[in-house]
């Protein structure tokens, strides 16, 4: 029997890592705005309401100065035409003295009855109306001004590397170990 002693050695490498290396420099975005609000400006006029009263006043006897003027103008004519006639109807009388007398003219103008007129006052109601305006508006639209300056992103890497070595050698070492040596084969 054959004894051998076998030593073995197995290799060793070694290794040198560098990690991979990253470094980001960020600025973030920005937006800048600045806005400018709406305005809206509304004016409403108010109505305005006429109320003419001036028939009513006139019916109870207040008149303007112009239409009392011209009441009264008309009134005095009629009641000139009015006494020309009598007076001329009365001269007539007188001319025919024979047929009438004076005391027939007297009785002729005592026996009138004067005219009353019952009346309710207003006789007409005021005229009332209204000027209605319409509602006047003006906008102006808000607006909105913005700036926008992107993010930027500044990488700046280093790869990573690997440096391999041999630590230790590798070696097979077998010795013969014994004193008998078997020749048959």
């Amino acid at each position: 029997m054959l004894e051998l002693r076998i030593n073995r050695q197995p290799a060793m490498i070694g290794l040198n890592i560098t990690k991979a290396q990253v470094d980001l420099q960020t600025t973030a975005g920005q937006v800048n705005m600045e806005t400018t609000p709406a305005k809206l400006d509304i004016h409403s006029p108010a109505p305005v309401l006429h109320i003419d009263q001036r028939q009513c006043f006139a019916d109870k006897g207040m008149k303007s100065i112009d239409r009392f003027m011209s009441d009264w103008v008309a009134e005095a004519h009629s009641d000139f035409v009015t006494g020309l006639s009598r007076t001329a109807s009365e001269g007539d009388q007188l001319a025919r003295f024979r047929s009438c007398s004076i005391a027939d003219i007297v009785n002729s103008d005592s026996g009138q009855m004067p005219d009353f007129v019952l009346k309710s006052v207003p006789q007409q109601p005021p005229e009332i109306w209204c000027e209605v305006y319409p509602v006047q508006f003006n906008n102006q639209a808000g607006e909105v001004h913005f700036d926008y300056i992107p993010a930027r992103v500044e990488a700046n890497s280093q790869p990573g590397q690997v440096e391999t070595y041999l630590l230790q050698k590798p070696f097979l070492e077998i010795n013969w170990v014994g004193k008998n040596i078997d020749t048959r084969a």
